[in-house]
């Protein structure tokens, strides 16, 4: 029972620092700078709680983002990301993919003498992969639901937001995911 109820600790200390890590980057860059905010940090965040039980919690952390992401839609004013289907249901698989290109890159390093290809790199692929997932899945669901002033929005994804969140991510992830474990949850 004690291990439950850190891991669910766990998850809502790490769920607040999504909203607000996320809150912080749709306002600078949502309000102040009028582009479409990248979720550079906040992804990587959601990214790692995906990954630190593994199967049990690789739904957790891109619903977290996705609903972090609707309730400050509402709050900020994003018109399209106030619809769950854009802002919530394709952040599911964000987790669910960046789990199971991590699990299938580990069997390959596996058995390697190197500290970063063994422990580091499943999790740096695992998390380009992830922040592939929310891009191709988010852009197609504003494209999908037709959007006005989609081509920025879109341009503006592909230019900005894409770059620094895979870079950002394939850091992040890793590191963070080393410190979880060394807290023994």
């Amino acid at each position: 029972m004690e291990k439950s109820s850190k891991t669910v600790a766990f998850i809502g200390i790490m769920g607040a620092l999504v909203f607000v890590v996320l809150f912080l980057e749709t306002y600078v860059f949502g309000v102040l700078i009028p582009i479409a905010p990248p979720c550079f940090l906040s992804i990587s965040v959601a990214i790692t709680i995906s990954l630190f039980k593994g199967k049990k919690t690789m739904f957790i952390g891109g619903t977290i983002l996705g609903v972090c992401s609707l309730i400050i839609a509402f709050i900020i004013g994003n018109p399209a990301f106030i619809f769950p289907w854009i802002s919530v249901l394709p952040r599911v698989f964000i987790g669910v993919v960046a789990y199971y290109v991590s699990v299938l890159i580990r069997r390959f390093t596996f058995n390697s003498q190197k500290v970063f290809v063994k422990d580091y790199l499943p999790y740096v692929i695992g998390a380009v992969f992830g922040v592939i997932t929310n891009t191709v899945l988010t852009l197609s669901s504003l494209l999908i639901f037709k959007f006005i002033g989609i081509e920025t929005v879109v341009a503006t994804f592909i230019a900005i937001n894409f770059p620094l969140e895979v870079v950002l991510s394939a850091i992040l992830v890793p590191i963070l995911i080393n410190a979880v474990n060394k807290v023994r949850w």
